[in-house]
């Protein structure tokens, strides 16, 4: 959506943190937003990690840490 936003937190060779706005039942949204935005140096770009659960960010009401994988 418009005003769906993250801001990596942490990142190297092969793991992302994002911090995002965008709530746990729309993740592959968020999935999608990452890869078109983030450069991996992969083929297959940034994967959200589906066996690692969101977690509620304690600094920003409302959103979520996610972690991505190359």
């Amino acid at each position: 959506m418009a005003n769906d936003n993250y801001e990596v937190t942490r990142e190297n060779l092969l793991n992302l943190q994002v911090c995002s706005n965008v709530p746990p039942g729309r993740k592959a949204e968020l999935d999608a937003l990452v890869n078109a935005l983030e450069i991996c140096g992969t083929s297959a770009g940034w994967r959200l990690d589906y066996n690692i659960e969101p977690v509620e960010c304690a600094a920003n009401i409302g959103h979520w840490h996610y972690i991505f994988s190359c």
